[in-house]
């Protein structure tokens, strides 16, 4: 049997390992399960993300990392990037390769972190980063499309999918 929440497989007890939802608990509520999803997203805070920054080094011919810079000018929350995608202020170089990305977050007032791998496969060039927590609450990471004319709604090609720390 599977969480209502986040539809991972419930153990012996009932109890949702990722999310924490108790699906044991008798009640007449019928909207109980997404009040409880509700309940962590507005406390998933503080989300942002840090990737390497690399130089061109002509004398070597190649990329050297220079540092790590974060790719948002505010912090996120979990209720704007569940509701839609969120593109990062700043460019990253989308090259052939993997690239580590590290996830900084709050949940109930813990800082968390986790880092993951990414790999572009669209081509050399630059782009924003998209960010998007999807219904099963894990936070998708894409390379963000943005419309031409800067109206609409980004797209984003996914590249990794992250577990957050949801038990407080």
């Amino acid at each position: 049997m599977n969480c209502k929440v986040c539809n991972t497989e419930l153990n012996a007890d009932y109890v949702c390992p990722y999310c924490g939802y108790d699906d044991s608990i008798l009640t007449i509520d019928l909207d109980y399960s997404a009040k409880h999803k509700n309940v962590l997203l507005k406390k998933i805070e503080k989300i942002s993300i840090s990737a390497d920054i690399f130089k061109y080094n002509e004398s070597k011919n190649n990329l050297e990392k220079t540092g790590t810079k974060s790719l948002f000018k505010q912090d996120l929350d979990g209720l704007t990037c569940y509701k839609g995608i969120a593109k990062s202020d700043e460019w990253i170089a989308h090259f052939d390769g993997s690239a580590d990305i590290t996830v900084k977050y709050t949940f109930g007032g813990t800082k968390k972190s986790v880092t993951t791998s990414i790999t572009p496969d669209a081509g050399e060039g630059l782009w924003y980063l998209g960010l998007h927590i999807n219904e099963e609450l894990r936070l998708e990471v894409g390379l963000c499309v943005v419309p031409v004319s800067g109206n609409g709604s980004p797209s984003s090609m996914q590249l990794a999918t992250v577990d957050l720390d949801l038990i407080a």
